[in-house]
């Protein structure tokens, strides 16, 4: 029951970030603030519970994390967990409080040499050290009964997947294993050392606006025409300014917008490549003269050939 109350939790959490998801460009954000549910299981001298995923042998936890943004490959965070391990064995048992904050660095697979950067599904690996506190209540083989508090040194590996919902807001699966340097948690010096595994699902906060130095509400990052001139409209996708005809003038400086032609014409067509633009061209269909309006002088006399009342008037 409790598993299907938090797999209805997650997809309704997920359905909710779906519908009220932000199109906007802020990929330059380079913080984001994670909140974290955990699993914990423990692995000692009592035996291992590594992947075991039952009631009996699971306890829950939570965490928070901030992560720092160093390049396309890395990123940098801090990660505190807290919840509880207990195992028991016959006479022998222990029931811990523990607390974890390490400094892990992670490297993501979604860098653009692997995947690209904005991919939907971003795999990555991630390990770290720091510190581990334990308040300990353990009956064991060779200290008897320890009620004790410790603080050790925590060495941490693991791996997640990052499945991004949009600019500001992604889900994050991760399982690593806690590594302390003691051997104590289960008052049992001897044997396995003692470990504990963690899986966590996470609701991460991006931090921050990208810079967007042309102010056309595409981040640098992204933007293709990153000085386009204010108020001018673009493309949402490369921040480059809109060309309807596709004919490689923007339309603000295109003369005819709606119709692709050449960049010396300031966009305009002209069929009969006279170097005069359709629209100002008085024999568009044939190809003159630039001081007659486009249109032909065949004698030569100064005279357009559709003015001209004498066109085969002898030259001079």
């Amino acid at each position: 029951m409790i598993y299907k109350n938090l797999l209805r939790g997650i997809i309704s959490a997920f359905l909710f970030l779906q519908i009220f998801s932000v199109g906007a460009q802020n990929a330059d954000q380079k913080w984001s603030l994670g909140f974290h549910g955990a699993l914990i299981e423990p692995q000692s001298s009592l035996g291992s519970q590594f992947y075991d995923f039952t009631i009996n042998s699971t306890t829950f936890g939570q965490g928070l994390s901030l992560n720092h943004y160093l390049n396309k490959s890395f990123d940098l965070g801090l990660f505190g967990v807290a919840g509880k391990m207990a195992q028991s064995k016959g006479a022998y048992n222990y029931n811990d409080l523990v607390f974890a904050l390490d400094l892990r660095l992670r490297y993501k697979l979604y860098n653009g040499y692997l995947l690209n950067e904005e991919a939907i599904i971003g795999p990555y690996i991630t390990g770290g050290v720091g510190g581990a506190h334990g308040t300990v209540d353990a009956l064991g083989k060779s200290e008897g009964r320890l009620k004790d508090g410790i603080n050790q040194l925590d060495l941490y590996a693991g791996a997640g997947i990052r499945f991004r919902v949009n600019e500001y807001i992604s889900l994050d699966w991760q399982t690593g294993v806690h590594m302390p340097s003691d051997n104590k948690w289960d008052a049992n010096t001897e044997g396995v050392k003692d470990q504990f595994l963690e899986h966590s699902l996470g609701f991460i906060l991006n931090l921050g606006e990208g810079k967007d130095s042309d102010g056309d509400g595409v981040s640098d990052r992204h933007d293709k025409c990153p000085n386009t001139p204010a108020g001018v409209k673009v493309n949402e996708e490369d921040g480059c300014p809109l060309d309807r005809d596709k004919d490689g003038v923007a339309d603000y400086q295109d003369d005819c917008p709606d119709l692709a032609g050449i960049p010396a014409l300031k966009g305009c067509p002209d069929k009969d490549g006279d170097g005069v633009a359709d629209k100002e061209d008085r024999c568009p269909d044939v190809a003159g003269l630039m001081n007659l309006g486009g249109c032909p002088d065949a004698d030569a006399d100064g005279v357009a050939d559709l003015d001209d009342k004498c066109p085969n008037t002898k030259a001079g």
